[in-house]
């Protein structure tokens, strides 16, 4: 597959001060694929947000980010689409007690095993989440969302 990365060379050549965001969604362990993107990341000096499924994490991430600027948000809780049958996917379009106590697990999961590498980003899974959740959210430490 070849990519035309022209109209990207062009946005970059007429801006005065360019300013990159990148996020990975999907991370719960250490993959060779990661590990390539941290390089890329690096070697471009341009950091990387890694949006970690905590539900699901396994205890290969934490080291496999040690000594890069990779960032880390919350990416949902299991990833785990609640929608009723025939509507888009979403793990949090419910805004039940259980998904509000995933919502703080899920940060403190991640607190716990990234510590400062966190930032209080929630990036919800399909890019869909309840405004019913917006409070609770914020109640939990958040202090952001992230979709597209």
């Amino acid at each position: 597959m070849k990519i035309d990365w022209s109209p990207l060379r062009h946005a970059i050549k007429h801006a005065e001060n360019p300013r990159f965001w990148w996020r990975d969604d999907d991370a719960v362990a250490q993959t060779n694929a990661l590990d390539q993107m941290l390089r890329l990341s690096e070697t471009l000096r341009t950091p990387v947000q890694i949006a970690v499924i905590p539900g699901l994490l396994e205890p290969s991430l934490a080291p496999a980010l040690d000594g890069t600027t990779a960032r880390v948000l919350v990416h949902g809780w299991t990833h785990t689409n609640h929608a009723p049958a025939g509507e888009k996917k979403a793990e949090f379009r419910r805004a039940d007690t259980a998904a509000i106590d995933e919502l703080s697990q899920g940060m403190n999961i991640l607190a716990t095993n990234f510590g400062g590498r966190l930032d209080p980003v929630f990036v919800p899974p399909w890019n869909r989440v309840s405004p019913a959740l917006y409070t609770p959210l914020a109640d939990a430490g958040y202090r952001a969302i992230s979709t597209y």
